[in-house]
């Protein structure tokens, strides 16, 4: 028997989630730790400005600044055994991240002032920045050494200690966040000694020392290590937050308590995606609801969209394209678990097309589909459909492609259900839409 019902892409899913923020704090007042390192340079023969300031601040672009400090009028002309001084304050200028991605309302506030300047990509971040996002902003900042930082919305995040130019020792920074989110990824490449990273809210500090976790700033801290350890200080008490726990810090919670990560989402199997599908995963115990990130990139930096789900499943973007996906589930406490990632390359949909006919012979457990048509024929076979807005959906299904003319036969349980949903594979990019459900109602009475 055959279903009036056809599946239909329902509005999109997608919804970005507001966090709740503390009051804020004057963070352009935080003390800093300055560098009061003064370097000189001696002159050699056959050096240059350009080449000097090269070697001393990493980039040539200071120049100019050098040229000025020193009143130098002719910088093609320097002296053997002339002194080139670079002061504590220009010193700092060197150890700078770059803002490797932005989108949507994301501010730079230079140190000591209170204009807002847009956090483009490229941008240089000093010692005192701050980083603010508004509801819709992403920022990654990247260090020295290849650590991200990935700044959320309804964030803000400054610079209070930085020194990470001498590859001979090691990369320090440190962070202090008033509200948000943020994620870290500490790497080590180049460095001799162990990255020293930490990050200090209005409840708690986390130091590390080469780690992935995840900080929420809301109303108290909420901590994670997906890899790595850090250690979390939170009044007197120090402990060490080991892979695989997280802890909570403000509000009358104590770091003492810890708790074990959600489990990774296990994305279920698909031959193709659409903007007609669902993508959907095995619900997780105890997970109240699912964080994900829709990426260009598989750092899930280059950020499409970032928003929640109550439900294990998220509808795909309705305009055909590549992307990476990547799930978490949040229990009760806020606090993530371990992340899944997922490539997709989604195909599109020729909306004149046909799904192709189906003969389809069921008898006890034994299934039978015939492909009539004159393409292949993606074809789903589940056991339940699922509410998903107004509408029922097949989410859960084991995907064939049948060729046209040829024969399915599969071995399903005694008494149980059968869906099935058809489309047409016009090529490597393209389908037709589904066409109707097929509804086989068997459950034992």
């Amino acid at each position: 028997m055959k279903s009036g019902r056809t599946l239909a892409r329902c509005a999109s899913v997608i919804a970005a989630m507001l966090l709740l923020s503390l009051p804020p704090i004057a963070l352009t007042q935080v003390k800093v730790k300055e560098i009061t390192e003064t370097i000189d340079v001696v002159v050699k023969e056959g050096d240059n400005l350009t080449a000097i300031v090269q070697r001393v601040m990493g980039s040539v672009e200071f120049w100019p600044e050098t040229a000025k400090n020193n009143r130098i009028t002719r910088p093609d002309a320097l002296k053997p055994g002339q002194i080139i001084r670079f002061p504590s304050e220009l010193v700092q200028k060197r150890n700078f991240a770059n803002i490797a991605f932005s989108k949507g309302d994301a501010k730079l506030v230079r140190r000591g002032t209170d204009e807002e300047l847009p956090a483009e990509r490229g941008e240089h971040v000093f010692l005192g920045d701050i980083i603010a996002t508004g509801e819709d902003g992403f920022v990654s900042l990247s260090f020295a050494g290849e650590t991200l930082v990935n700044i959320q919305p309804e964030s803000r995040v400054q610079i209070v200690e930085f020194d990470c130019f001498d590859k001979q020792k090691s990369c320090v920074v440190n962070l202090m966040a008033d509200r948000g989110q943020m994620s870290f990824d500490v790497r080590n490449v180049g460095f001799e000694k162990p990255p020293r990273y930490s990050i200090e809210t209005p409840y708690a500090s986390a130091a590390v020392r080469g780690t992935r976790f995840d900080v929420d700033v809301n109303n108290g801290s909420v901590l994670g290590v997906t890899e790595g350890a850090v250690q979390v200080t939170s009044g007197v008490l120090t402990m060490p937050l080991p892979t695989g726990k997280g802890t909570l810090a403000g509000g009358g919670r104590s770091i003492t308590t810890q708790y074990d990560l959600l489990s990774a989402p296990e994305y279920k199997a698909f031959i193709r995606l659409s903007a007609e599908d669902y993508i959907s995963w095995t619900p997780i115990d105890d997970a109240t609801t699912y964080r994900y990130v829709l990426a260009d990139n598989e750092s899930l930096t280059d950020v499409i969209v970032n928003g929640s789900s109550a439900s294990a499943h998220l509808g795909v973007p309705r305009e055909p394209s590549q992307f990476f996906l990547g799930t978490r589930a949040v229990d009760e406490n806020g606090i993530k678990g371990f992340r899944a990632i997922q490539r997709i390359n989604q195909v599109g949909i020729d909306e004149s097309a046909q799904a192709p006919a189906l003969e389809i012979e069921l008898s006890e457990n034994q299934l039978a589909i015939v492909n009539t048509g004159d393409v292949t024929s993606e074809v789903h076979v589940g056991a339940a459909l699922q509410s998903v807005g107004d509408l029922d959906q097949l989410l859960d299904f084991a995907a064939y492609d049948i060729s046209a003319g040829d024969r399915l036969e599969l071995t399903v349980e005694a008494n149980q259900d059968v869906y099935i949903a058809s489309r047409a594979v016009l090529n490597d990019a393209t389908v037709s839409l589904y066409g109707n459900i097929y509804e086989f109602k068997r459950g034992a009475k």
